[in-house]
């Protein structure tokens, strides 16, 4: 776990309103939706799926806005009716989680919330996962680099 520069991309996205038990759903969706665009439009994909968490609270029954993004490089290219949103650099702790997805908030995110207390650092609205490796919700092999945005 460490405070790292996450450096700017351009990506394809699709923001959705969204709360905790609607997000494999609206995953389907978008992951559909994107990899249309990229066979229909030819984009060149340059990484991994990030989902970004927006207008988050405590209370995890609150709706927050989901954006699922596919980093791409030629965003010219695009005319569709989807997202190209240019993500700025940004300061993170960041952290690798493997396993399941049952497992993330406890194993993932609460070390992570406890680094930035413990460091004194403040987080900003812009949390992030990016999906290295997915097999599946329970496969032990899933690869997830959480990031969250701090100053």
């Amino acid at each position: 776990m460490k405070v790292q520069k996450i450096e700017a991309f351009k990506a394809i996205c699709v923001v959705n309103e969204a709360t905790i038990s609607t997000i494999p759903a609206k995953v389907e969706q978008a992951n559909a939706l994107i990899a249309d665009a990229v066979a229909r439009f030819g984009l060149q994909v340059v990484g991994p799926t990030v989902f970004q968490y927006t207008n988050m609270s405590q209370d995890m029954s609150k709706p927050f806005t989901l954006t699922i993004a596919l980093p791409i490089a030629n965003t010219e290219a695009y005319e569709g009716d989807l997202t190209i949103h240019a993500y700025e650099q940004i300061s993170a702790v960041t952290s690798h989680y493997t396993g399941p997805i049952k497992d993330l908030a406890v194993k993932g995110y609460d070390p992570m919330m406890g680094y930035i207390k413990q460091n004194g650092l403040t987080m900003i609205d812009d949390c992030r996962e990016v999906y290295h490796r997915w097999d599946g919700p329970d496969a032990d092999t899933n690869d997830i680099e959480l990031q969250i945005g701090v100053e």
